[in-house]
């Protein structure tokens, strides 16, 4: 009985460690993405406009420096069906390129002269590309947890 069940405790721990790193990945590049598409739709005529871009812009630099340090702690998982480790790798390295693009964008921004020069910035045919592959990449990590999820012990 016990050698039967062993096996299954070890997969279920190498699957709940693999999901954990997976959420831990997605939860920074979706509070990246939402602080991006937020800062794109400030009225600088707010009162608070100062403020909420000040917040923004603080959240879009820490989730990126916290997403790019995640990759280097965070970038391996346990070998299971559910999901390959080279899938895995592959995830983490468009997730880098994306936040090193967008490091690029938006330093591009901080540096216009007017809050509509920055959103042309950040909106560009570049910007939107790039959100349109962080948000297919926040899909691909769900369905990677999904998977896990639904793995059959």
């Amino acid at each position: 009985y016990f050698f039967y069940l062993k096996p299954k405790l070890e997969l279920s721990e190498k699957l709940l460690s693999a999901e954990k790193t997976l959420l831990a990945h997605q939860s920074i590049l979706t509070q990246n993405r939402l602080a991006y598409a937020e800062l794109t739709k400030l009225n600088p005529a707010s009162a608070s406009f100062q403020s909420d871009s000040s917040n923004l812009v603080a959240t879009l630099q820490s989730t990126q420096k916290s997403g790019l340090e995640q990759i280097l702690e965070k970038n391996t998982i346990p070998e299971v069906d559910a999901i390959k480790t080279d899938i895995f790798q592959k995830l983490l390295q468009d997730t880098e390129a994306i936040y090193r693009e967008q490091e690029e964008l938006v330093k591009q921004a901080l540096t216009a002269e007017k809050y509509k020069d920055a959103v042309s910035v950040l909106k560009s045919e570049k910007g939107v590309s790039l959100l349109t592959k962080q948000t297919n990449l926040i899909l691909e990590y769900q369905f990677l947890i999904q998977r896990i999820k639904n793995y059959e012990l």
